[in-house]
């Protein structure tokens, strides 16, 4: 029996959306700007993030700090410089980063909101 009628345009809305569900999502990747803090292990460095958010109660500024280590494969950072690290497959037990360069402070400054 031949059917006929909105019933096939309704099936191919549905696989329309079927393959829109199941289609790969573009993976963006987390990237922070942090100081360097240690650059004893080898081909890694470790980088104090910070970051603010405001106190849920009694709606204050805070500061936060995060230690990452990352990974610098030519040791070429060291203690002070103010790097770029990216989110990255695990590499060991701890390291989840990898270092893109140096942050260029000028254009960050730019691009942040005025402090008053």
């Amino acid at each position: 029996m031949v059917q006929t009628g909105p019933a096939p345009m309704f099936f191919a809305a549905v696989q329309n959306q079927m393959r829109m569900f199941h289609a790969t999502p573009a993976v963006l990747k987390q990237q922070f700007i942090g100081t360097v803090v240690s650059d004893k292990p080898q081909k890694t460095v470790i980088v104090s993030v910070e970051r603010t958010y405001k106190h849920p109660k009694y709606h204050k500024t805070m500061r936060a700090r995060t230690k990452l280590m990352a990974h610098d494969e030519l040791d070429e950072y060291k203690v002070g410089d103010m790097v770029r690290i990216e989110q990255h497959r695990p590499l060991s037990r701890n390291k989840h980063w990898v270092v893109l360069g140096h942050a260029d402070t000028a254009r960050e400054a730019a691009a942040a909101p005025a402090r008053e």
